[in-house]
């Protein structure tokens, strides 16, 4: 059961952690996303984004070695992927690669949830 948890939590930390190339350049956040900057603001904004991606996907790496953390892990990934889909919903978004960002986050969510109610199941 513990390598179900574990693996849940690899899988989702590694989809949070894949943008945070996007902080060493905007070509790469461009490459990511496929916008384009209005302005240096934009830029800021989205290599921020990849920072704080990186957190929650470390975060959950650690949590897949560290039992202690999962709970709070588990709740900190949810509510960023969660939120980012909901988002895109809401605001109806049709740009192909954040569309592409979305079902990642919707198979991360289901991964992670699934490793998450283990863990509470177990606990």
């Amino acid at each position: 059961m513990n390598y179900l948890i574990t693996g849940g939590y690899v899988i989702a930390g590694l989809i949070n952690f894949a943008p945070v190339l996007g902080v060493l350049s905007n070509a790469r956040v461009k490459a990511l996303y496929a916008v384009e900057f209005a302005n240096a603001d934009f830029a800021l904004l989205l290599r921020h984004r990849a920072v704080l991606l990186g957190i929650i996907g470390a975060l959950l790496l650690a949590a897949a070695a560290a039992p202690a953390l999962r709970t709070s892990a588990g709740l900190a990934g949810l509510a960023s992927m969660v939120s980012y889909i909901v988002l895109m919903w809401m605001l109806g978004i049709n740009n192909e690669n954040l569309l592409r960002v979305m079902w990642a986050d919707v198979f991360a969510v289901v991964v992670l949830a699934a490793a998450f109610a283990l863990h509470l199941a177990n606990q």
